[in-house]
């Protein structure tokens, strides 16, 4: 059922780290249900042959044949897909920042909840996708973005830039560098599998570190030497969710120190 679905997505690993920030005024921090304002009010999708990833929810045989009569199909991952259902909100679903929605996100995909797909069903074709957009206030605020404006951003927060991933320590909770690989390369960056790609590229280049792997690897200071910002992986989710880089906040090792220097300067 949807609970191995739920447990595919914790092997598939939703980072840890976030930083709060506020976002707009809710009167409930609880997820709401999405659905249409009224059905004289149903408006139509623009795309009329769905493509659809399910990712945190299994689809049932039920929503499987609403699938269908709507006129879609299941797709099998983020790039394919044309819509990504992210939550079942009548079941008690919530939202989760993990590696599928953060690629959704990055390409502008409407991240909908299960309600879409059976009152599709019912109209007999896709439904516009603003009234199922997923609404979780909580998880909103916890990640510091606004799905609404992230979604309608067409923004490749990365574009221009070279991204190398440092050794992982072991234990590590970050993503794959499969995974990390299609962030980047979804938010418009360009990925690079060898450290000699992003030497000399300055600001062009990013370094994404394990701030573990700075600070406890005797190995690590040759991270510094590439003369690109050393920044940790949050870094990169919060400029995917939030459609904005923001690199100096996000420094690490010798590069945070020149960042707070500069700082205290100004």
């Amino acid at each position: 059922g949807r609970g191995k679905a739920a447990a595919k997505e914790a092997e598939e690993g939703e980072p840890e780290s976030a930083t709060k920030r506020p976002r707009r005024e809710a009167a409930s921090s609880a997820p709401k249900v999405p659905g249409p304002v009224g059905s004289s009010e149903r408006a139509k999708s623009a795309t009329r042959s769905p493509k659809v990833l399910f990712t945190a929810v299994e689809p049932s045989k039920k929503d499987k044949a609403a699938l269908l009569k709507m006129n879609g199909s299941v797709a099998s991952e983020v790039q394919k897909a044309t819509h990504v259902v992210a939550s079942d909100m009548a079941e008690g679903g919530h939202f989760r920042r993990s590696v599928k929605v953060m690629v959704a996100v990055a390409l502008s995909r409407p991240l909908v909840d299960m309600g879409w797909v059976h009152e599709s069903a019912k109209a007999g074709s896709p439904l516009d996708e603003a009234a199922f957009i997923i609404d979780d206030p909580a998880a909103e605020e916890k990640y510091g973005f606004c799905m609404a404006e992230a979604l309608a951003s067409k923004a490749k927060v990365l574009a221009g830039l070279t991204v190398f991933c440092a050794p992982v320590p072991k234990g590590a909770k970050v993503p794959p560098l499969n995974d990390m690989k299609d962030i980047v390369e979804s938010a418009g960056g360009k990925w690079a599998t060898a450290v000699g790609a992003v030497k000399g590229k300055g600001r062009a280049g990013l370094v994404v570190a394990c701030p573990e792997a700075v600070a406890g690897d005797p190995t690590a200071p040759w991270l510094d030497k590439t003369g690109c910002p050393v920044v940790s992986y949050e870094c990169v989710f919060s400029a995917v969710m939030r459609k904005a880089l923001e690199i100096d906040q996000h420094l690490l090792g010798s590069t945070a120190k020149v960042a707070t220097a500069r700082k205290r300067k100004k």
